[in-house]
């Protein structure tokens, strides 16, 4: 969303680092880096083994497809496409309606769209934001959870309905101002190897009256809720509320060893949600744990990427793994921001086009913002995530690869500790 500036704070400036400094990444074992630079405060690292030292120029598959599979995605340079603030009137009970087929760079034949939709400091009570497929009714989900006063973003992953559009609903009772950015469109057509096909958001998972505990639980969906048997990943949004007390919760593909990256995190008596992009592990099922508070869960199924050889634009699942955790560096996103390179690194080809990864601010000192956007352009009047003093917050995002191979950050206040993890990637 467009940056909440906070009035009255000053900024932290950023801290500058050393080549060849140790720090702490994945599972916090002490890693010897082959380059650390640091640009303002953000780390940009790559491991000596994950690839050439440094990111250079984006290297094209030879004979790579020039058009996009059916669901191949094409990512964007974020655009804003909504903000009630001054398009107005605020977000109620009765659906809006917003056409984003032929606009905002989204083809008119696009089938879906990446979205991070925001809610901003609404007046009255708490209550939640669903997103979904114009031209029919509210399918009894939601994407993101707010209180009053609350400034809370979540990626939303959502096919076109009727018309290129999309349906916004608030919990009626409520009427917040709602921001949205488009960050992504899906090809359309029939859906291709590793292409993304939208669904009409469904509930698969309510623990209520129980909860989520550290015991976990596995979901199976391979073969239900219109999810082929050979899918390779989907698209869930994430929620729990009320636990007991502070902590994380997780979700990964069943089978494999639990991953350090966190799909949440929470404090006491929250309801937050988040969207994961999670392959299909054993049974096609994923796999969820909390670590503490046992709070109540509940999973809505957006999508799903099909199986076979990813084909151009489509979609490449990876185990959630952790590529850069600056509280282990001693070093703060600060407002100068910084790069990290993916093109050539942990896994990812040079010539992705795009990561899916989970970004978390980790105790910033005031309120402020964090917006990615690809290396190399101007960044955009947008943001991924807001922050209060002291919190932990998260947001998925699907970010281009920039020409120089890198993903940028910056943050406009607070200095936060920056997590990032892995999820996937997208074939050129």
């Amino acid at each position: 969303m467009e940056p909440e500036r906070t009035e009255g704070t000053k900024q932290r400036p950023g801290l500058v680092g050393r080549t060849g400094r140790m720090i702490r990444m994945g599972r916090r074992r002490r890693v010897r880096l082959g380059v650390v630079t640091l640009v303002g405060a953000l780390v940009v690292a790559a491991a000596a083994s994950g690839g050439p030292p440094g990111a250079g120029p984006r290297v094209a598959s030879p004979g790579a497809d020039a058009l996009a599979v059916g669901g191949g995605f094409t990512g964007l340079t974020p655009v804003r496409a909504l903000d009630t603030r001054s398009a107005g009137p605020c977000v109620g009970a009765t659906p809006r309606i917003l056409t984003l087929g032929g606009n905002f760079g989204v083809p008119a034949d696009a089938s879906a769209v990446v979205l991070n939709v925001t809610v901003v400091a609404p007046a009255g009570p708490g209550g939640y934001v669903a997103v979904w497929p114009a031209g029919s009714g509210w399918p009894g989900h939601s994407n993101l959870n707010f209180a009053s006063g609350q400034v809370v973003a979540n990626v939303v992953t959502t096919k076109l309905g009727a018309g290129g559009a999309v349906a916004i609903q608030a919990q009626p009772g409520t009427c917040p101002n709602v921001v949205v950015d488009v960050t992504g469109w899906f090809a359309g057509g029939a859906t291709g190897p590793g292409g993304f096909a939208g669904l009409t958001p469904v509930r698969v998972l309510d623990t209520d009256p129980g909860c989520l505990s550290s015991a976990g639980r596995t979901v199976a969906l391979a073969g239900q809720y219109g999810i082929p048997g050979d899918a390779s990943a989907v698209v869930v949004n994430v929620t729990v509320a009320g636990p007991g007390g502070a902590g994380f919760a997780r979700a990964w593909p069943a089978g494999e060893a639990m991953p350090l990256a966190a799909t949440i995190n929470y404090a006491a008596g929250q309801t937050l949600a988040n969207q994961v992009q999670v392959k299909l592990g054993a049974g096609g099922a994923v796999q969820l744990y909390s670590s503490f508070g046992c709070p109540r869960a509940a999973v809505d199924v957006l999508g799903y990427f099909a199986g076979g050889e990813p084909g151009a634009g489509g979609f490449v699942a990876i185990s959630p793994t952790r590529v850069l955790d600056s509280r282990y560096g001693g070093i703060c996103l600060g407002a100068g921001g910084g790069a990290v390179p993916f093109a050539g690194f942990f896994g990812v080809p040079t010539d992705a086009d795009a990561v899916v990864v989970n970004v978390t601010a980790v105790l910033p000192t005031v309120a402020g913002y964090l917006t990615v956007w690809p290396g190399a352009a101007t960044m955009p009047q947008t943001s991924t995530l807001n922050f209060l003093a002291g919190q932990v917050v998260s947001n998925l995002a699907s970010v281009k690869i920039g020409t120089d191979g890198t993903i940028r950050g910056f943050t406009n206040n607070g200095c936060p500790n920056l997590v990032v993890d892995l999820y996937g990637y997208y074939r050129p």
